[in-house]
């Protein structure tokens, strides 16, 4: 199962990826592949929004079936709406799928 546990405040987003799905074999997986997509995609965007001056703080982490990003905001633009249409995304997919992906808002430290 993958879990994600998320933060989206004002002020900072925080999210973390975890296991694999297990829909189907290694290779196969249409919800690990989704998930994967998804993951990767943010983490894109959160650098070329750093990059511009976006956000700030930013720490990611990568390996196997774990992903970990966190950033600040630091003005309202489209990092923000880019976080808030990838959640909206993993939760059609809890909706699909939801014996193999889970999604839950946490508390991370900011």
């Amino acid at each position: 199962m993958t879990t994600i546990e998320y933060t989206h405040t004002p002020s900072f987003f925080g999210i973390e990826f975890r296991g694999h799905a297990g829909f189907a074999p290694a290779g196969k997986d249409i919800v690990c592949a989704a998930v994967s997509i998804l993951a990767s995609e943010l983490i894109f965007a959160a650098e070329q929004a750093q990059a511009g001056g976006e956000i700030c703080d930013l720490t990611h982490s990568e390996g196997g079936a774990f992903v970990n990003l966190r950033y600040f905001y630091r003005d309202n633009r489209s990092m923000r709406q880019i976080a808030k249409l990838i959640l909206a995304s993993l939760k059609m997919l809890e909706a699909q799928y939801g014996d193999y992906i889970k999604v839950r808002a946490a508390n991370f430290d900011e």
